[in-house]
């Protein structure tokens, strides 16, 4: 994922030059460090000839700033991308399935979902991620990075005002029906946890993921690769322990 060089850092590193021909570049800064009131977590400037790039994991703060509103965005972004893959794995579904989909109320459940994490105790979105998520009243469509895919749904139970059961038919590599739990751990700010289950195996995962609505609730880590950027390292989170913290209150 390459982004254009953001004017606020250009202006940081233009005073640096380089001999005609002359390619190299400057150790790397680990922070995180404070330039121009910009929250560095890692920088690397590569002087090429006489102009200098960067890559950088830096903290965004601006809601309206470009690369914010583009990653909070992305889904659409990404569908529009993979109209191919997506079409592809659509007719897939029809073909197994192919009287009409069932509509759903989705009972008050937000549509749209973004990945979220923890660093150091502090919750945040990232610029690298991936992992979208995205309710139709009769498709929940995840987007990978070969594209969005998406998976019919069976039946939406709202067990509580905390909790979401969806239950997904059978895909076409899937060896049993694919079923998801939401569990809201902060409805005002739209933070759950997901538990991913394939029924019949042994493949279930956990996810902390916030709503559309609630992502603005939180700052943006993001990335300016011109060669391999070195991300954060973020807290291990003990899902199930969050589960049961918000079930006794």
């Amino acid at each position: 994922m390459k982004k254009m060089l953001p004017l606020f850092i250009l202006t940081l590193i233009v005073s640096i030059q380089a001999n005609r021909g002359q390619n190299r570049f400057v150790e790397p800064v680990k922070g995180p460090f404070v330039k121009n009131d910009t929250l560095f977590f890692y920088r690397q400037l590569y002087v090429v000839d006489h102009d200098t790039c960067v890559s950088a994991c830096f903290l965004e703060r601006n809601r309206s700033s470009e690369s914010y509103k583009k990653y909070v965005n992305a889904f659409e972004l990404d569908l529009k991308r993979g109209k191919t893959a997506y079409e592809y794995y659509y007719k897939s579904l029809k073909k197994r399935y192919p009287k009409p989909f069932i509509k759903h109320d989705l009972q008050g459940l937000s549509k749209e979902w973004i990945p979220l994490n923890i660093y150091k105790g502090q919750c945040y979105l990232d610029g690298m991620s991936y992992g979208f998520k995205l309710f139709s009243d009769s498709l929940f469509i995840e987007n990978f990075m070969d594209g969005p895919l998406p998976h019919v749904i069976k039946s939406i139970e709202r067990k509580s005002d905390t909790m979401y059961v969806i239950t997904c038919l059978q895909g076409i590599n899937d060896k049993g029906n694919y079923v998801l739990t939401i569990h809201l751990i902060n409805k005002e700010k739209g933070i759950a946890v997901w538990k991913e289950q394939m029924l019949n195996t042994d493949n279930t995962s956990y996810r902390l993921m916030v709503t559309k609505e609630g992502a603005t609730g939180f700052d943006l880590i993001d990335y300016i690769t011109f060669e391999e950027v070195e991300g954060l390292t973020y807290d291990k989170i003990d899902y199930e322990t969050l589960i049961k913290e918000k079930s006794n209150h």
